[in-house]
């Protein structure tokens, strides 16, 4: 008996520390953005810190932001809130390899690697060529 009982506690030990291992897994930080008169630029560098993108930003992007919010954003909600502030300042964000260019909204059209166009709830701007095939031209 006085065998079995280091091993029953080692066990113990190694299968509490198995089941706390995926709860802490499973807890996802949260931010809560609350910005009044931000610099942008710095916006972007936080935004980078916290989605692991990298960002490079259009020179002429430039001013404050504000912005009010009570809802805790995992680190996409506080992308697609990125986003968000970026079009309201007529640029957008493009992906380009591994890398996101922060460019006026009008140019995102033209740069960029194709997307996939399964994005549900994205902001993503998304370039597609369709060919249309026997369509008369005035009802292109």
């Amino acid at each position: 008996m006085s065998n079995r009982l280091p091993s029953l506690l080692v066990l113990l030990v190694i299968g509490a520390i198995g089941f706390g291992r995926p709860q802490m897994a499973l807890a996802q930080e949260t931010f809560v953005i609350n910005l009044r008169g931000a610099e942008i630029s710095l916006l972007a560098e936080q935004v980078s810190d916290i989605t692991g993108r990298t960002l490079v930003l259009d020179p002429n992007l430039t001013g404050e932001v504000t912005v009010v919010s009570k809802q805790p954003l995992d680190s996409e909600g506080v992308w697609a809130l990125f986003q968000s502030i970026l079009r309201v300042r007529g640029f957008a964000a493009v992906e380009t390899g591994s890398v996101w260019q922060i460019v006026p909204e009008l140019d995102a059209r033209t740069k960029g690697s194709p997307k996939k166009l399964d994005i549900p709830g994205s902001q993503d701007v998304v370039t597609r060529l369709l060919r249309l095939n026997r369509l008369p031209s005035a009802e292109a």
